[in-house]
Formats: structure tokens, C-alpha cells, sequence
């Protein structure tokens, strides 16, 4: 009954091609012994990969099973040694965690190596029971409580060749049927039985518990998995379309989002969005559990927040911006103004420039009219300024920061203050500090755009004439 339904499987819900080779993660157990002979059975090229973890005495036992199988098979075995406990405590990781990575590590390394189309393990429907208790217990959203997946992809290990768990829909009692009648005998690994670990609790204190309150809990669980696998397609069709409109740029190391479109989706649009965009720098925090990803929501309504940490990945807003970046990430200056190294720009005034990445700067004339309209307070846009024109040059320039530059803003009738100082205290992303074009009058800085107009130039009674000065974005000249 298992090999009637098992090509189906492979071709429509792991998605694979039968006659190109699959990379198996062969333990000796019951499942995956299982899972190899089927494969064999329907013909599709098989690479067997065993790693033993030397956690337990009856390993070397445990690859002998594995030789002999494929042996009997005339199939190719990769073997590899590796001691887990001793990886798990230089990673200060526990033995489940350093177990199942050195394992993935291993199996897609391998499957690189020999060209395989997907790597696949032995995960039954009994597995994901437990898989979806765990992530219940744990507190997770509707991603977790779906459980696994026949095929994942991209996954932790590899954004190309997928993990694929064909025997997703077996129980465990299909499963030792099946062998009996083939006739394979399998390793038992003593260690299921310890209720050290937190799935074997699961598996042998939790689920016989529930089983009083409702003999079929197991089907109830895996029923409840597959309904919702099904609606977060429908979902992830939202988070597709929402993170088309939202995301304004990434890379390996960064997501940027435009926050203002991001605020306006629906709360559980924004949780989607930002797991996905952590998910997609570092694929191991994939599964964020409540408290984090509502910290993040947290920070994106807080008045004025500008940087947090998020399970070592950093949000950083920048006006419009948000940034989701690891520690060492190299950002570019977003929508930043920024000008060409080591260039200087001059314009005469009246007069315009363009910048390299977008804007345009302009100095016009301006009627003076009711000076009270330019004065600072009715200025809602930060990107222009009014300035006098008799305290302006006829030609100014346009560049970046120089050692020794000061600036005295507007307000600071005596004095002045480093550049360096106001950036810091105006918090210009550093990266975009060193190219943030300054506004230069007779070697004067008079204008920061976006940030200060200087003290020297502003606007008073006595002023007869009025220069706009302006930096905007703008691809139509």
C-alpha cells in the first residue's frame, strides 16, 4: 500500500524528478531504512549519506545496518564521524540542536558535492504530531503550528536544492508493517525512549496523556496541520503581494522596508513581513517565536524609536525607512542624498545640479511677498530652505565634509559646532555622513539639507531679496 502511493507523493508534493539522483539521510532506523527501499524499489538514482554522531554505544552497530542495506542494493554510501557531544559544547548548544545541524550540515554539503536534486529524511506523520506539539508548547503562530512540509525550500541549509520528507504521510505503524513485510530489520535507537530530550516528553508522556481526553488525537493534530498548511498558502499569497509593495531593497545581509506602507498593512501582514525579512538574512531565525516578532511590532509603534536588536538582527529607522541588518552589514544610504566621491559641485544662483542618485538641487529667486511665510516655523519641508540673498554668494557649492569643518545652525547666535558633532547628534546614518552633501557660501557651510539652515543666512526684517534653496528627488529633469 505504501509503494502504490509513494510515486505520487514524490512527483506532486516533494516535487521531484524521478530520474534524477536523491541524496537520502540514511540513520539505520526504521524510517529511513524504510524510506531507502521504497526508492530503490521505484527505480530512482539513490546517494545514501550516514553520519555517525558517536553519541551512543550502539553506533558502529548502527552503520553496519546501513552498509548492509546498501550493499544489498549495490547503492554508494557517504560516511562521515563526527562528535556531536563535543560540537554541541564548543557551540554551547544542546545535544538535539548540535545533532539535527552537524546532521543537515552534513546531508546538503553531500548533495553539493554529488549533484543530487534534493536531500530527503524519514519524518512520518508521527513526527509531525509531535513537531507541531512542540512548536504549540512553545507558542509559535500559524507557521509552526503547520508543521513540516513535504518539500522546503529554500531552506536553512541551501536556497536551491530542497529537503523533501516523502513519508510525511505514514504513521509509524505503516511504516513497521512495511518493513516486516520486505523483510528489513531495522536499528532501535534506545535514546527514543529517554525522556531527556523534549520530543521523546512529547512523545511519551504528552501524547498518551491526551489520548484520555480523545483516543484519535494523533489524526485531530495532523488533520489540524494540514488544514492550516493549506490557509497559510493563502496567506503567503498575501505576504507576496505585501512584500512587493513594501520592500524597497535587500541583500544578503539587509532588508530595507519603505515604513510607511509597512505601517499601513494589517497587524499580521507586518508579522509575516518582518519574520520573512529576518528569515531572509539569516535563514536559522526563520522560526521567531511570539515575544520577538511582537517586540518588533512593538518598536515600529513607538514614537521616536530609532534602534533596537531583534535575536542579533538590528532595526534601524531612517526617516521613511526601516532596516532589518545583521551586525556586520554594509548598508547603502537608502534615500539618502549622496555625491560622487571626492566631487564638487558648483552652481550659480540662480542655478540647479543634479546628484548622483537622484536629486536635484536648486537655488531660485523668490518674490519676497509677506516675509512671514518664510519664516522657519511655517516650513514643513525640511529639504528646502529660505534664505537672504545679499548673505548668500552668487556662485555656491556642494560637497562633503572636509577635516576641520564647523557649522553654526540656526539659533546659535554665537559659535559653532563641529560637523562631525551635528551629524552625530542630528543621527545621519554614519555610512551616509562622509558623502552628505553640505552647502558651501564663500567657504562657508550655510545649509544641511534635510537637517539645519545656517545661523549667518537666515531670514530677518531687513531682508530684501530671497533665495529658495531646495534638494529633491527628482527623475523627470
Amino acid at each position: 500500500m505504501m509503494f502504490d502511493s509513494f510515486q505520487y507523493i514524490l512527483q506532486h508534493n516533494c516535487r521531484i524528478a524521478l530520474n534524477k539522483p536523491v541524496l537520502i539521510g540514511v540513520s539505520g532506523g526504521p524510517d529511513s531504512l524504510c524510506l531507502l527501499d521504497l526508492f530503490w524499489r521505484l527505480g530512482c538514482p539513490v546517494i545514501v549519506a550516514h553520519l555517525n554522531h558517536c553519541l551512543r554505544p550502539a553506533a558502529e552497530a548502527e552503520v553496519e545496518i546501513v552498509r548492509r542495506e546498501t550493499r544489498a542494493r549495490n547503492l554508494p554510501l557517504l560516511y562521515q564521524k563526527l562528535n556531536v557531544s563535543e560540537y554541541a559544547k564548543k557551540h554551547r548548544m544542546s545535544i538535539e540542536e548540535a545533532a539535527r545541524e552537524v546532521r543537515y550540515q552534513f546531508l546538503f554539503e553531500q548533495a553539493r558535492q554529488t549533484g543530487a536534486q534534493a536531500v530527503a529524511v524519514g519524518h512520518n506523520a508521527d513526527d509531525q504530531v509531535e513537531t507541531i506539539l512542540m512548536h504549540l508548547l512553545r507558542g509559535s503562530g500559524l507557521a509552526g503550528l503547520r508543521g513540516m512540509q513535504y518539500q522546503l525550500l529554500p531552506n536553512n541549509w541551501d536556497a536551491e536544492i530542497p529537503l523533501i520528507r516523502p513519508l510525511l504521510g505514514y504513521w509509524r505503524e505503516d511504516i513497521h508493517r512495511y518493513l516486516e513485510e520486505r523483510g528489513i530489520n531495522p536499528a532501535l535507537d534506545e535514546s527514543n525512549l529517554e525522556v531527556d530530550y523534549s520530543r521523546n516528553r512529547v512523545r511519551l508522556e504528552l501524547i498518551p496523556y491526551l489520548q484520555k481526553y480523545n483516543p484519535q488525537i494523533k489524526k485531530a493534530i495532523f488533520r489540524m496541520g494540514d488544514i492550516l498548511g493549506n490557509e497559510y498558502q493563502v496567506v503567503e499569497e498575501s505576504v507576496r503581494s505585501a512584500w512587493d509593495v513594501c520592500c524597497v531593497s535587500q541583500d544578503v545581509n539587509y532588508v530595507c522596508f519603505d515604513l510607511i506602507r509597512l505601517s499601513n498593512q494589517p497587524k499580521g501582514i507586518r508579522r509575516h513581513l518582518i519574520r520573512r525579512g529576518i528569515g531572509s538574512i539569516r535563514n536559522d531565525l526563520r522560526d521567531l517565536d511570539y515575544d520577538q516578532i511582537e517586540r518588533a511590532i512593538e518598536f515600529l509603534n513607538t514614537p521616536d524609536a530609532k534602534r533596537t536588536v531583534i535575536n542579533e538582527i538590528s532595526m534601524l529607522i531612517e526617516g521613511k525607512l526601516l532596516w532589518l541588518a545583521t551586525s556586520d552589514a554594509d548598508l547603502p544610504p537608502g534615500d539618502l542624498p549622496q555625491l560622487a566621491d571626492n566631487q564638487v559641485y558648483w552652481v550659480d544662483v540662480p542655478g540647479y545640479c543634479y546628484l548622483p542618485n537622484g536629486w536635484v538641487f536648486r537655488a531660485e529667486a523668490v518674490d519676497v511677498g509677506d516675509l512671514e511665510k518664510f519664516s522657519p516655523e511655517e516650513n514643513q519641508d525640511a529639504f528646502q530652505a529660505w534664505v537672504d540673498a545679499k548673505r548668500l554668494s552668487s556662485r555656491i557649492e556642494l560637497r562633503g565634509r572636509r577635516p576641520g569643518d564647523r557649522f553654526q545652525p540656526l539659533g546659535m547666535a554665537q559659535g559653532s559646532i563641529k560637523i562631525s558633532d551635528f551629524m552625530i547628534n542630528q543621527k545621519i546614518p554614519q555610512r551616509a555622513r562622509e558623502l552628505y552633501p553640505l552647502v558651501v557660501s564663500a567657504g562657508e557651510i550655510v545649509w544641511i539639507p534635510g537637517y539645519r539652515l545656517g545661523h549667518s543666512v537666515r531670514i530677518t526684517p531687513e531682508t530684501e531679496h530671497i533665495v529658495r534653496l531646495s534638494l529633491k528627488r527628482d527623475a523627470g529633469e
